[in-house]
């Protein structure tokens, strides 16, 4: 996990960053497993389309971009709960716990599980610096997550040490986020 000061140091050097120059073309993947980098084209203030995606969201991990996209509203999963984000959000930075990230991106949530980290928010855009993620068909089914959140459950009810307790705990809640994620991607496949 990054450190305080050094997580508080990179999102105040990425809040900084222009974001107007991307295109949409889709990058390859820095890390083996991860899906290549979501881009779009950054529309014009005049766009008739009728989205009402206006801002900008980013998730990054030490092994590079993952996400980047226009969206209307994130919802973050703070640490004290979770945050909601719209267009004109006052400058923030806050942690970020593992849990769901969703975005709304031309009307569909779209959900990310996020393993801990830090959230910036500055002029419409969102960046998250996160230990590690999953998206899209990284999240497993909710067969898989609820395997998952038994065995996590059973570790958690079987630790005997203060440190197997921590660990155990925390599986415990990114398989509570996975089987969220995948009810949503779930009710999206339907549709």
């Amino acid at each position: 996990m990054l450190g305080p000061a050094l997580a508080m140091t990179v999102a105040a050097s990425l809040v900084g960053l222009s974001c107007r120059g991307f295109v949409g073309t889709s990058q390859p993947a820095i890390s083996k497993g991860r899906p290549a980098l979501q881009t779009v084209m950054f529309a014009a203030e005049g766009d008739k389309s009728g989205s009402n995606d206006r801002m900008i969201v980013k998730v990054l991990t030490p092994e590079g971009p993952v996400i980047q996209t226009m969206c209307s509203q994130v919802v973050l999963p703070g640490v004290e709960g979770q945050l909601g984000i719209l267009r004109g959000h006052a400058p923030l930075l806050a942690p970020v716990a593992t849990g769901v990230l969703k975005y709304l991106e031309k009307g569909q949530w779209v959900p990310v599980v996020v393993f801990g980290g830090y959230a910036s928010v500055d002029k419409n855009v969102v960046t998250v610096l996160s230990n590690d993620c999953q998206i899209g068909e990284q999240i497993p089914s909710l067969e898989e997550a609820q395997q998952d959140l038994e065995s996590a459950t059973a570790a958690l009810s079987s630790a005997s040490s203060k440190t197997e307790r921590l660990e155990a705990t925390q599986n415990v809640k990114a398989a509570s986020a996975r089987i969220q994620a995948a009810t949503m991607n779930g009710r999206q496949r339907k549709a």
